[in-house]
């Protein structure tokens, strides 16, 4: 009698990781489609560790155009593989996370943790993106 070992990914909030390292992922891509469609704004509310973040990094996987050549290894088995929207892989992703804002004891240090993350997060992006950006 052999015996799977299932890896779930506690902690763990990489789309890409999730899929190419074979963890389960609960398969939500219909949603995608459905936002597509809505004529609503979307607002996403849920509790704390219950997946927004992965959430948004799978929306970034999808719809980032330089993941465009990976489109079949990242989706294919999953519903938005088999049903992908016409905005799939069209746009550039411009990611920012204020969690990477180092607290500080004054409004300055603040400050400076912030434009210096905004100062690399933009230079990454325009690096990442700079075949886009200058055509």
């Amino acid at each position: 009698m052999s015996s799977i070992m299932i890896k779930f990914p506690y902690g763990i909030m990489d789309f890409d990781k999730i899929i190419t390292e074979a963890y389960f992922y609960q398969d939500r891509t219909a949603f995608i489609e459905k936002c597509e469609n809505s004529n609503s704004t979307l607002f996403c509310v849920r509790p704390r560790r219950m997946g927004k973040t992965l959430w948004l990094d799978t929306l970034a996987s999808y719809y980032d155009i330089l993941k465009k050549n990976r489109f079949e290894d990242l989706f294919g088995n999953l519903y938005i593989g088999k049903h992908p929207t016409p905005r799939r892989n069209s746009y550039l992703i411009l990611r920012l996370d204020f969690s990477k804002i180092q607290p500080g004891k004054t409004v300055e240090e603040i400050e400076s943790s912030f434009n210096d993350y905004i100062y690399r997060t933009i230079k990454k992006f325009s690096e990442d993106y700079r075949d886009f950006i200058e055509s």
